[in-house]
């Protein structure tokens, strides 16, 4: 449906006064009234049935007193008409869908804004109600009414106090959720529905909205009224009035504070920094000016991942390209299971630096990581320059670290002033952990909000103000209470003058005796640190020599340790904090602009491959290879370790590997000569090696005319390989029974060049590995291999990443698998631009698949819908081993979109993993799934026995470590039975849990790394 009523003609505009004075007496003026009350709430000439209808929540939702006088003069005077028994409008308007929205509308919506705060808002619920159930009976309502449309309609289902009503308006709800294409309008969708079942418990626990009780005159029940104290959601404040406050415990008055302002130093949280919590929080700190000033510090040590995580960012970056963090601050960094935190002495050096130049605090405000740091430096307290009265600690956690245990205890910490504070739905920090930071207090105060994690404008800023004041006043107790000094107070005095000038007389002694006492020190410690030789010393001058040696040793120590203690001070890690530069880049886009950049033209970087920048070697760098080689010498021996040449490496396996060592067009002819005469070689690695169409030739006339070849696999990766190129060496190819592996990423072969290819794929049956990643092929070059697939049924490993493949490709592959028998068992096209319908084209033809082993889709801007096409096939796939929906390394270079699956996606890939029982591998580096996408995961791999690797590194969101251990519990848990399955058919059932780890950790990496892959594996780009 439209803005336009489609079943009356529209007339002119007639004026509001008109007719609500006169009332609606012909279809002309129903049409024009119905019109009206579409058009304020829908908006004026919109079509509602667009993807990209913008829903006008603040104006639907948000309580304005404006909109509620505005609503009551134009609309009351058709309210009371509709309401009234027997109504002609209520029942001429109910004979067309149009006008039945509209009396819901009215009836249901606009009640509610007329009558805020009074009985009235609920009166005419029933009339709308009767309504909806006649048109959500027939299941074809979905096709007269548009999403927003639909959204009313269900609300009026939740507004009921009757369980089965609102049961039914949940699950509509979250059915029409669904439907959503567009990722940002999804997401408000979602939050109505979430709040669609927040209703449905409230009538499941209460039988009643206990928020409507003191207007319908109902006495609350000592359980509702405990619920009312801490209920926050905007639909418990919709009932009163607006000039009511808008939380149920009353605010402390507004009169100023008659005692000093108290001065709290605030931890953000981790991955956070000063100002994003600051930010964030803008409410909570606004409420409190005047009862406290805030110092925001920034926790000196930036984000800094350490073992499997750094490994993954490495893994998806690579070195040097890390995304910068440094904007990202962490107070320490937990050891894998979490029993150390690395640095943490270097942020309580910072915190106490902060006390003395700052401070000093009254008290600390922490969020989180943070918040366990104020638990950390409550029960360290005081030390240093660290000493303060009382902690507000939110979402915090107890520390699990080994030497704080004995802060942790119950009551170990005594004498100051603690509250608490926790959302009942944070997922990321689980209440029980709270809790035991709160327990660790002497006395602490507890309260707890409807909020999740980090959701600042839920949190209790009544009870913080109040908390603040109470502390005002005791610290002002405290600080008029007159020191005792005891009896004879002059006697005290004189005993401390002699003291002190006593004190003064020694120390001017040992001046006189050591002037330069400080240097002395600092020499005694450089020799300790470096003792002189034990050798004889026979001169002053070689005396000197081993003394300066070792000053200078000292001197770099004291240099390395000043620039530590430099980077902890407040002033660097400020200016660090401020430095942002995020590169999660489609993440922060709308669906319409990925599309955009999806239906782009592909970069330079995919239509013009290039090898890296190289120049080529020296001829006599090569000569010591050139010998070993000619001399037919032997490889590496049983300790497998790799004979290195200047120029060059021969490893285990066979493979000579040259990679990056540049033997160039004039290198390449000689190093074939000498790899005739050895016996040794059966590899080659050469990429990056820039040989041209002279090494084309040459490698060419190596295969076609060297009977006695014993390589098995040609590396040529970067080597200014073309068209014309390429057609000397798949002539060679044609016919051959020796080489199984072909790597030609980084070549530009272009379209012109895989016509070569595929015509040598219609005629060789030996190949197995074909590797065309970053080598311009495009969807045209798609189709004319595809084509040759057709009659080849030898190929098993095809690489076509990084090639500007779009929904175009995805359908050629999709035909790939519906018209032929399939032999492929990897199929790798991550960095394309497939996108969610290029994904679903691939979903389509997966279902007539039986040999796939792993498929690679990392950063091809796949989406919810596009993960949900594949796990629908998926599920029931036979072969399936390893999906790869993560990150590519070279994604941001080449101008690609990383997969933006998010928490529904993970929904989706959840389903996968309860229900498919083959896939041992499944990769989401990089999806924007959040700690509620991850407990998604975890929940479903509780109940898999199965996958052994699934990584879920994501940038710029931060999981719970309880979570990630618990995942990686089950991961291990699975190896362990793999192992144990294999092995038991071996030994029988003599085994060890170690045994069986191993086992099941060897098998892991096989299907991580298969063995065509390790057969590559290169010296040089490993080193």
């Amino acid at each position: 449906m439209t803005a336009v009523a489609e079943n009356y003609p529209s007339p002119g505009h007639i004026a509001n006064d008109l007719f609500l004075k006169d009332g609606i007496k012909d279809i002309n003026e129903d049409s024009q009234a119905i019109e009206q009350i579409y058009s304020y709430w829908f908006g004026e000439n919109i079509n509602t049935w667009s993807k990209t209808y913008p829903l006008n929540t603040k104006l639907w939702f948000k309580v304005q007193e404006r909109v509620d006088q505005e609503i009551k003069e134009k609309f009351e005077g058709l309210l009371i008409d509709a309401a009234k028994l027997n109504s002609d409008l209520y029942q001429r308007w109910k004979t067309t869908d149009q006008g039945k929205l509209a009396l819901i509308i009215l009836l249901d919506q606009f009640s509610r804004n007329m009558y805020r705060g009074t009985v009235k808002m609920f009166e005419f619920d029933s009339l709308a109600l009767s309504l909806v159930l006649e048109i959500t009976e027939d299941p074809i309502h979905i096709k007269s009414y548009s999403l927003p449309e639909r959204l009313f309609l269900y609300l009026s289902l939740i507004h009921s106090e009757n369980l089965v009503y609102t049961t039914k308006g949940a699950d509509l709800l979250e059915q029409l959720t669904s439907e959503v294409t567009q990722r940002d309008v999804r997401r408000r969708y979602a939050t109505n529905a979430r709040l669609a079942r927040v209703h449905q418990q409230l009538i499941e626990l209460y039988g009643r909205y206990p928020h409507r009780n003191h207007l319908l005159g109902r006495r609350s029940t000592p359980e509702e009224e405990e619920y009312l104290k801490t209920a926050r959601n905007g639909f418990v404040r919709s009932v009163q009035t607006i000039q009511c406050p808008s939380s149920s415990i009353p605010m402390p008055a507004d009169t100023p504070s008659t005692y000093p302002p108290l001065k709290i130093l605030v931890l953000h949280g981790f991955h956070q920094n000063s100002n994003s919590l600051k930010r964030s929080a803008k409410k909570l700190f606004r409420e409190l000016k005047g009862i406290a000033t805030f110092y925001f510090a920034n926790a000196p040590l930036p984000y800094n991942p350490t073992g499997e995580v750094k490994e993954q960012l490495l893994a998806a970056f690579g070195d040097g390209n890390l995304p910068e963090a440094g904007y990202q601050r962490q107070w320490w960094n937990a050891s894998k299971d979490s029993k150390i935190y690395h640095h943490l002495d270097v942020s309580l050096h910072y915190v106490d630096k902060l006390f003395k130049s700052d401070g000093p605090f009254d008290g600390v405000l922490g969020f989180a990581q943070g918040a366990a740091l104020g638990g950390i430096l409550c029960g360290l307290q005081p030390f240093g320059n660290v000493s303060f009265h009382f902690a507000i600690l939110i979402s915090g956690f107890a520390s699990r670290a080994e030497c704080h245990e004995h802060l942790m205890q119950p009551n170990a910490i005594k004498n100051i002033s603690s509250l608490h504070i926790y959302g009942i739905n944070d997922v990321l920090i689980t209440n029980d952990r709270t809790l035991k930071l709160a327990a660790a207090f002497e006395n602490p105060t507890i309260v707890a909000h409807p909020g999740g994690h980090f959701t600042p404008n839920s949190w209790p800023i009544s009870n913080i103000k109040q908390f603040l004041l109470d502390q005002q006043q005791q610290l002002s107790y405290q600080s008029d209470e007159i020191p005792n000094v005891g009896e004879n107070p002059p006697q005290s005095l004189m005993t401390f003058e002699e003291k002190l000038e006593a004190t003064i007389i020694s120390h001017q002694k040992r001046i006189v005796i050591l002037p330069s006492a400080n240097l002395v020190m600092a020499k005694d410690i450089a020799r300790y640190m470096h003792p002189l030789s034990s050798r004889a010393i026979n001169n002053e001058q070689q005396l000197k020599a081993e003394k300066g040696y070792a000053y200078l040793l000292y001197k770099r120590l004291i240099s390395a340790i000043c620039q530590v203690l430099e980077k902890a001070s407040p002033t660097f890690v400020n200016e660090q904090a401020k430095s942002r530069n995020r590169k999660d880049r489609a993440l922060r886009m709308t669906k319409e602009q990925r599309e955009e950049l999806l239906n782009a033209p592909p970069s330079t970087y995919i239509t013009n491959p290039e090898p890296e920048p190289v120049v080529s070697c020296a001829l006599e760098d090569l000569q010591p290879l050139f010998e070993h080689l000619t001399s037919n010498k032997s490889g590496p021996g049983d300790d497998n370790q790799p004979i290195v040449f200047t120029r060059g490496t021969i490893m285990s396996g066979g493979r000579l590997d040259l990679c990056k060592q540049v033997v160039g067009p004039q290198g390449i002819q000689p190093l074939l000569n000498a790899m005739m005469n050895s016996d040794v070689v059966n590899r080659l690695l050469l990429g990056n090696n820039i040989v041209g169409l002279p090494g084309a030739q040459a490698i060419s006339n190596y295969i076609r005319f060297n009977q006695d070849s014993h390589i098995d696999t040609w590396y040529i990766a970067g080597n200014n390989f073309d068209s014309e190129c390429m057609s000397l060496i798949c002539d060679a190819l044609a016919n051959d029974m020796k080489v199984k592996a072909l790597w030609l990423k980084r070549n530009p072969i272009l379209t012109s060049g895989v016509v070569h290819i595929a015509q040598m794929l219609r005629t060789n049956h030996y190949l197995q590995t074909l590797d065309l990643l970053n080598t311009g092929l495009l969807d045209e070059g798609c189709k004319i291999l595809f084509d040759a697939l057709k009659v080849n049924r030898t190929l098993k490993h095809l690489y076509l990443d990084t090639n500007g493949l779009t929904v175009k490709s995805g359908r050629i592959i999709r035909l790939h698998f519906e018209e032929n028998d399939n032999q492929l068992e990897s199929l790798y096209l991550s960095c394309n631009a497939f996108g969610d319908g290029g994904t679903c084209e691939i979903a389509a033809g997966l279902k007539h698949d039986q040999h796939l082993k792993r498929l690679g889709l990392a950063s091809n801007c796949v989406g919810p819908d596009g993960v949900r096409a594949l796990v629908d096939t998926l599920i029931a796939h036979p072969s399936l081993q390893q999906l790869n929906l993560g990150f590519m390394k070279a994604t941001i270079l080449l101008g690609g979109l990383d997969n933006v699956i998010g928490d529904e996606g993970a929904g989706e890939i959840s389903r996968l993993i309860r229900s498919n029982k083959y896939i041992r591998s499944i990769d989401l580096t990089f999806n924007g799934i959040s700690q509620r996408g991850l407990m998604k995961l975890r929940d479903a791999l509780r109940e898999n026995r199965t996958l052994t690797t699934l990584k879920f590194l994501q940038f710029g969101q931060v999981h719970s470590e309880i979570t990630k251990e618990e995942i990686n519990m089950i991961l291990e848990t699975n190896k362990i039975e793999w192992g144990r399955q294999v092995l038991s058919n071996i030994n029988g059932s003599s085994l060890t849990k170690a045994d069986c780890l191993q086992k099941g950790q060897q098998l892991n990496e096989d299907i991580n790394f298969p063995e065509h892959v390790m057969e590559i594996i290169s010296y040089y780009r490993t080193h």
